[in-house]
């Protein structure tokens, strides 16, 4: 009989430490297939989230920090890229747009110019809106009919200060435009062609109501086309050096703005942008703070002091403009005002206004009106002006301030000048227009700016 005797401590001691040593290795081992699942399943998750958003979303530290400058240079120079075809684009639509002299196929867009920078803008974006719908639409139905604008020039003498700045400016779009191209003799005979063929009141659409503008167009085609199946869309010209204009034409001389046409805006605003690209180093000077609160007064009553307030342009007095313009501002807060006009009496009333409110202000001032306008559209913060101001609407389409709020006074006058309609709802389909650019109706309080006309009646 065999007796089994018990195992030396020695060898249970080492049963025990093999056995420790095969639990560690498991544990290490289900650690390291464990990592290795995570792993495989974060790349996984990187694949698929970077094929939706284009990126990588899995790096940190200096490898990201890599990568993002990597992808931003990349960016820098698609972003250059685009700017030269869109500058190249936009080159080749201008000279479209312009025509030639000798051009007698053409159909007219004669556009009828008037004031300075502020209006010849809102006149010439209004025939830009009705060459793009109908030169699209030509290539819409392969119709070989092609358009060019024709500019027109006010008789006021106001009119050489508004191309002078234009073409220094707006080198590349309108200032490339010839301002006295529509200027000649002949056009009083196809104006009065126009009207007897009762052309004009047919046509008249393109300036009274957006909603009628593509049914107008329409019109305007498929008479042109019938002209000129009967030969009659050309007149004998008094000189052979007299610009060809059709017949018919498109006469334009509504201004794209608020309250009249801000559908143009809304519907063509890239383009409009892309086109009307201002000259910054050639036109600007002094420019906001990022943190600085831009404001334009325009100072219609120092121009108008008699009958501007009669004929709707009234503004928003000092106490006022620093109770309902700037009533969020907090002590500290800096604002910088730009006006029509250098710093008098009349100014120092909405600086004091202000000041009282602990803002600090500042009187941009020794500038020219190209100046005035690129600072305006440099506002970076918040860009405030009145509605009626064309040079400050303008200035904030073209500009890219965060916010942009342009004001009307409810009054008896304002109304009549503006057709009983302020238009302060209506809702911007674009949607950065949407964001940034707010539209608000105030009542005026008279007794608020009782002190500023005191104080004007005494100046003049």
């Amino acid at each position: 009989m065999e007796i089994e005797l018990p195992p030396s401590p020695q060898i249970t001691r080492h049963h025990k430490q093999r056995r420790h040593v095969t639990i560690k290795l498991q544990k290490v081992a289900f650690t390291i297939v464990l990592l290795i699942i995570l792993v495989i399943l974060a790349f996984s998750v990187n694949y698929i989230l970077s094929r939706h958003t284009g990126g990588d979303v899995w790096r940190s530290g200096s490898v990201r920090r890599k990568h993002e400058t990597l992808h931003d240079d990349a960016l820098l120079a698609d972003d250059d890229d685009h700017n030269a075809y869109v500058e190249m684009n936009m080159l080749e639509q201008v000279s479209s747009m312009m025509g030639s002299e000798n051009d007698t196929e053409s159909l007219s867009i004669v556009c009828q110019l008037s004031g300075e920078l502020g209006n010849n803008i809102a006149k010439f974006v209004h025939a830009y809106v009705l060459w793009l719908k109908l030169t699209r639409a030509a290539q819409n139905t392969d119709s070989n009919v092609k358009y060019h604008i024709i500019l027109r020039h006010q008789l006021h003498s106001k009119w050489v200060r508004a191309r002078d700045d234009a073409k220094l400016c707006f080198s590349s779009s309108l200032g490339r435009f010839d301002f006295t191209r529509g200027n000649q003799p002949d056009f009083d005979v196809l104006l009065e062609q126009q009207v007897t063929r009762k052309y004009m009141e047919l046509f008249q659409g393109v300036n009274t109501d957006p909603s009628q503008v593509q049914e107008t167009l329409d019109n305007f085609t498929k008479i042109a086309a019938l002209e000129r199946q009967n030969n009659r869309n050309n007149i004998n010209r008094s000189s052979s050096n007299s610009p060809f204009i059709s017949l018919p034409f498109l006469l334009s001389e509504t201004m794209v703005g608020h309250p009249t046409f801000v559908e143009f805006v809304d519907e063509f605003y890239y383009e409009i942008r892309s086109l009307l690209r201002f000259d910054r180093e050639t036109c600007c000077a002094l420019t906001p703070y990022p943190d600085e609160s831009v404001f334009h007064h325009r100072n219609f009553v120092t121009e108008m002091p008699r009958v501007g307030v009669r004929l709707g342009f009234e503004e928003m007095g000092p106490h006022q403009t620093a109770r309902d313009l700037f009533g969020h501002l907090n002590a500290g807060d800096k604002v910088a005002i730009v006006s029509r006009f250098e710093r008098s009496k009349h100014e120092e009333q909405f600086i004091d206004a202000l000041e009282q409110r602990g803002l600090q202000v500042r009187f941009v001032q020794g500038q020219t009106g190209v100046q005035d306008f690129c600072f305006l559209m440099s506002a970076k913060k918040e860009l405030i002006g009145p509605g009626l101001s064309t040079f400050f609407f303008w200035s904030g389409i073209l500009g890219n301030a965060k916010r942009v709020r342009s004001y009307w006074l409810d009054t008896n006058e304002t109304r009549a000048q503006n057709g009983g309609n302020f238009r302060v709802d209506y809702v911007w389909k674009n949607a950065e227009l949407r964001d940034r650019f707010k539209f608000e109706l105030y009542s005026i309080n008279r007794d608020l700016n009782r002190q500023r006309w005191l104080s004007l009646e005494r100046q003049l």
